[in-house]
């Protein structure tokens, strides 16, 4: 009931309809929205000169050198281009196919989604399948496939210096646990609670997603351009037809 209330003030155009799919993508998408990380690589690229260390400038233009920035470019330093893994050294974990998998195309055999680097620091295990922990040897492994270049432990070091001045931090308000509105009657009572447990109280409603996002100003929420050599988003693979259920003998 609580989210009935809260989409009816969100979308009030919709009225009793307000709880739909596409609004649960709207309003989503308008949370989601505000999740800006902004870096001190952005700072610096502001103007302020010292808001990254001198290890982090020589990862930079490393980064540029080395040849990394083909792929990771742009204000998402990467997230709009689909690339081969493996492109000058076969990766040595070929079991997944990537976009073949999906299109059906040999052309597509290897074909992955090239990451954005925003808060890559932070997000690890890394690639696909999850199999590297340390970014240092993503970082090696990228150079060594991509690229056909072996870095030192020097070079290596200054990358991820570059690749941590990218960890932002998200405005706290939009992260922090949210007072879930009651899911029913029982619960709006009390009933069906822990023993000692408080009733769970409906929260107070948030901002309207059209206040947070207006639907008539997408240029308010920039988003990159595709760069080039960019593919069509993979489409979602057919649900697979569920296994039948046994059903008991009849007596």
């Amino acid at each position: 009931p609580g989210y009935v209330d809260q989409f009816k003030k969100a979308f009030p155009e919709d009225g009793d309809k307000a709880v739909s799919f596409d609004n649960f993508a709207k309003a989503v998408g308008a949370f989601e929205r505000k999740l800006v990380t902004p870096a001190p690589w952005d700072r610096f690229l502001a103007g302020e000169v010292d808001a990254i260390t001198l290890e982090q400038k020589k990862g930079a233009r490393l980064f540029v050198t080395t040849g990394c920035v083909s792929c990771h470019n742009g204000a998402l330093l990467g997230g709009t281009t689909y690339q081969k893994l493996g492109k000058v050294k076969p990766w040595p974990r070929p079991a997944d196919p990537g976009r073949k998998k999906v299109t059906g195309k040999d052309a597509d055999l290897h074909m992955f989604k090239v990451p954005s680097l925003r808060n890559v620091a932070k997000t690890g295990p890394y690639f696909h399948d999850g199999k590297t922990a340390e970014l240092g040897e993503a970082v090696r492994l990228m150079a060594t496939h991509q690229l056909g270049k072996t870095l030192s432990d020097s070079e290596t070091g200054l990358l991820v210096a570059f690749l941590r001045s990218l960890t932002g931090e998200p405005p706290a308000e939009w992260i922090a646990t949210p007072k879930l509105p009651a899911s029913g009657a029982a619960e709006a009572k009390g009933e069906g609670a822990e023993p000692g447990a408080a009733p769970t109280a409906a929260a107070p409603a948030k901002p309207a997603a059209a206040a947070v996002a207006p639907k008539d100003t997408p240029e308010a929420v920039p988003h990159a351009p595709p760069g080039e050599g960019s593919a069509p988003e993979p489409q979602a693979p057919g649900n697979e037809a569920a296994p039948p259920v046994a059903k008991p003998a009849a007596k």
